[in-house]
């Protein structure tokens, strides 16, 4: 049975034309006649069922002028435009409501053409008539087809309503189960949905940038870095804070601007209004945002301790603000990477506790090239500079030791020296390296001895022999069973003597270097795993950060002088430590 094919034709209007472009390729020979109220079209030429005549005819809504009526033909087109009798807006092209199927609107080419020369205006139907249009899509289409930024900005709004909605929730829910014990764990809780959706909110500075609202770039990054920096550098890296209950409070405040803000946003790009919503938009913020920033404030000033915080800056906490000679950094930076301490070329005026030639004295200076000028007359010191008073500092070391040893690390090519050390000792007394232990040895002798018994009126019946060490030896020998002792020392005197007791004990090393380097020797005892000392400062710093059990000699002093040393200082205060006569 023989059917008529018609091509697809997309019509658009504007007040005075209706525009006709016959989706039909390679057209030959086409008929197109014009009446006043009806149009006939018969073509040969490639259409949707191939290379076929293609014909058909529409009755126009209203009367046309055939005379000025036009058409193009194009290699892959016929566009024929047809001029209105009268002007004005027709509800449709044809004549009755029932339109046939391949005829269809051309929202794409939907302009009016005053004229059809080179320099004709062409407007846009969807500006000058926004409602006739969405009204034309539905009708085509079914359903009305919405911008993409309009739709992006509809998804990205009420998925951050969501977002801070969820977090609402949540706090809610744990204070009403919790209490006040909930503040504890609100950033557990929430902390990093809240960092994601922070991050998410940068998205609205970008939008007035690509047009995609009107608002201000400036405006909208002033309003959210502010929450940005209190967010990612006061509470996220600092668990200390994320415990306090200001962050709940302060997460709650965002959240609710946030859960109204939103909605609203969603509202406009509908251009509809809720008087509710609106009303809450405009008014909530006169509370919320003085809360907010009161909030923010609070996490601030609780934040510069921990913010200014290093292992030298803790000294704050007991009233202090530490500082050393340029030497004695230059001689840390020989064995620790990256320390913060600063020297005392920052002072200005400060209180000077300085040990100089056996004496303690304090010295009130203005001018630090004063200063320096008087330590050089009176020769090489020790110091510790305090900016308000002087205190024991193995009180406060032995508080601190976690964060000590996060400040201060060996170079790593010192380190990789001293583990190569302790394979190699392994190897020599063919032990098994999973179960191995190393405990390093530390005899701190010559001119210290005659300090301790000027200082302490200690007897030299009193001080450590090899008595001593061997009991601890075989203290850890017991405990362990695979050991390997570690003997450094500068005394060779004491350890020509005492040679034969220390290595009776089985398998002991001294001096393992061929060569006597106190750098590698010190990261070499503290790349054991416990330690034995008597006292002084080389031997407490090594057992410090071994950080096993440590055992100190027991130099039995009055109450008045067990804090004197730091080994017994430390002894007194960690629990691995202890003393042993």
């Amino acid at each position: 049975m023989f059917t008529n094919l018609s091509p697809f034709v997309y019509w658009a209007q504007s007040e005075t034309n209706i525009s006709l472009k016959v989706d039909l390729k390679d057209a030959q020979d086409p008929e197109v006649e014009i009446g006043d109220r009806r149009i006939k079209f018969s073509a040969k030429g490639v259409g949707a069922k191939g290379l076929h005549n293609y014909q058909f005819s529409i009755d126009f809504y209203s009367d046309v002028q055939p005379d000025t009526s036009t058409y193009k033909i194009h290699p892959s087109k016929i566009d024929i435009n047809v001029s209105k009798e009268k002007k004005g807006w027709w509800p449709r092209v044809t004549s009755t409501p029932q339109k046939p199927i391949w005829l269809k609107v051309d929202f794409d080419r939907w302009q009016s053409e005053e004229d059809l020369g080179d320099d004709s205006e062409v407007r846009d139907v969807r500006e000058d008539y926004p409602h006739v249009y969405d009204q034309l899509q539905k009708e085509e289409r079914g359903y009305k087809k919405e911008d993409f930024k309009k739709v992006y900005l509809i998804c990205y709004n009420f998925f951050m309503y969501l977002g801070f909605f969820y977090i609402c929730c949540v706090l809610g829910v744990r204070f009403l189960r919790y209490g006040v014990d909930s503040f504890l764990g609100t950033y557990d809780a929430v902390g990093h949905a809240m960092c994601f959706l922070h991050l998410l909110m940068f998205l609205e500075v970008l939008h007035p940038i690509f047009g995609y609202t009107n608002s201000s770039a400036i405006t909208s990054f002033m309003q959210i870095i502010g929450r940005i920096i209190v967010l990612f550098a006061l509470v996220r890296p600092e668990p200390r804070m994320q415990i306090k209950p200001v962050v709940f409070y302060m997460f709650l405040v965002w959240s609710a601007v946030e859960i109204v803000r939103y909605p609203y946003y969603i509202t406009q790009l509908y251009k509809t209004e809720n008087k509710i919503l609106t009303w809450l938009r405009y008014t909530i913020w006169i509370p919320l945002y003085p809360l907010g920033f009161l909030c923010e404030g609070i996490v601030v000033l609780r934040s510069i301790a921990y913010v200014e915080e290093t292992v030298w800056q803790r000294f704050r906490a007991y009233g202090h603000t530490p500082y050393i000679e340029k030497d004695m950094l230059n001689n840390l930076n020989l064995l620790f990477s990256n320390l913060t301490i600063r020297t005392a070329s920052h002072i200005n005026i400060t209180l000077v506790c300085s040990e100089v030639k056996g004496k303690w004295i304090i010295l009130k200076s203005h001018s630090l090239d004063k200063y320096e000028n008087w330590f050089r007359k009176k020769g090489k010191c020790r110091d510790i500079f305090l900016d308000q008073y002087s205190t024991r500092y193995d009180d406060i070391l032995a508080y601190r030791v976690d964060k000590i040893k996060e400040e201060m690390q060996f170079h790593k090519h010192l380190v990789d020296d001293a583990q190569s050390k302790l394979r190699q000792l392994a190897l020599y007394f063919d032990m098994p390296a999973a179960n191995l232990s190393f405990v390093g040895i530390h005899y701190r002798g010559g001119d210290y001895v005659n300090y301790l018994r000027m200082r302490y009126q200690i007897k030299l019946e009193e001080l450590p022999d090899y008595r001593y060490y061997v009991k601890a030896m075989r203290y850890f020998k017991e405990k362990y069973k695979h050991v390997i002792f570690i003997l450094i020392t500068v005394d060779m005197a004491w350890l020509k003597k005492n040679r034969h007791f220390i290595e009776s004990e089985g398998n002991v090393v001294a001096n393992p270097y061929s060569q006597s380097n106190r750098i590698h020797d010190l990261v070499l005892l503290s790349n054991c795993n416990h330690s034995i000392i008597n006292y002084g400062t080389f031997g407490v710093t090594t057992a410090f950060f071994a950080g096993g059990t440590t055992y100190v000699y027991d130099l039995n002093l009055s109450l008045d002088y067990r804090g004197a040393t730091v080994a017994l200082g430390f002894a007194n205060k960690l629990e691995n430590w202890h003393s042993m006569s």
